[in-house]
């Protein structure tokens, strides 16, 4: 790639590292496919047969994943000019709604994700102490206070003020006014306890792993317990954010707090409030 402009530079800057990262790794992955198929530049055509591509090899159909595929390449063409010959392509409706239809049948075949219950916590948190120690209090502190895997990986010593944990706000953008760290109200108290021990112990970061090897071990454990993922998937730490919302939501509810306040408190619309809480035998 030529020399990057002063503007280049700062519309980097725009987004976080973690994302550009993420970006240009999926950039290299078409320039890959370009190159094993003879290709000189990217079209929505060949985008689609990458996405074909992908799903034999991964067997299924993300949305997530294509429009990850898609932000990555609008990104570029934006910035770079990278695959523009027949204009920013990456942002039309074609575009769009090829990968919607691509995405479909994953929407309409592919099993829900599955919330972590409080019986399936008790379970995995024993277990975990047991066989995967360094890893319990990473998965206890994700359940019991609904971070996402990469907020858990992230936190470090004088993040935890013994009321509030400041986590990296995934809502943040640089065309809001959100600033990229939000504090988070830690209302179980043994995660306070755990948090607590942590920042008396730790000088850097609380864990010397990432979230990738969280992932890993979560999906160890889920094998290891025998969870039912015929009807669920339990891919991920991430699962622990679906059952400690509902874990959450349940302290406030308790404390009788209305919608609108349980809502600010676990940072989330009623929408998203309501999908993360809906009970495993709910989910589609």
């Amino acid at each position: 790639m030529a020399k990057k402009t002063r503007v280049q530079k700062y519309i980097e800057r725009s987004i976080t590292n973690k994302t550009l990262e993420q970006y240009n790794g999926r950039i290299i992955q078409l320039q890959r496919f370009l190159t094993d198929n003879g290709e000189e530049a990217l079209t929505t055509e060949n985008f689609a047969a990458f996405l074909e591509t992908l799903q034999a090899r991964t067997r299924n159909t993300s949305r997530s994943t294509a429009e990850g595929y898609r932000a990555a390449i609008l990104f570029h063409q934006r910035t770079y000019g990278l695959w523009t010959e027949d204009g920013i392509w990456a942002d039309t409706w074609t575009c769009k709604k090829m990968i919607a239809g691509y995405s479909y049948a994953g929407k309409t075949q592919g099993r829900p994700r599955g919330q972590v219950t409080s019986e399936m916590f008790q379970q995995m948190i024993q277990y975990a102490r047991t066989h995967h120690s360094p890893y319990a209090p990473a998965l206890e502190i994700g359940y019991r206070i609904a971070l996402h895997p990469h907020q858990i990986v992230q936190l470090k010593k004088g993040d935890f003020n013994g009321e509030t944990l400041l986590v990296p706000d995934k809502r943040s953008r640089s065309s809001n006014t959100l600033p990229p760290f939000t504090r988070k109200a830690v209302l179980d108290e043994n995660a306070r306890w755990i948090l607590q021990s942590l920042e008396t112990v730790r000088t850097g970061r609380y864990f010397n792993f990432d979230e990738r090897q969280l992932r890993t071990v979560f999906k160890m454990i889920a094998s290891a317990l025998g969870w039912n993922t015929l009807e669920q998937k339990y891919d991920g730490p991430h699962c622990l954010r679906h059952g400690g919302m509902a874990h959450v939501d349940n302290i406030l509810a308790a404390a009788g707090a209305d919608l609108q306040t349980r809502n600010r408190v676990l940072q989330v619309s009623e929408t998203t409030r309501r999908r993360y809480t809906k009970p495993n035998d709910q989910r589609k």
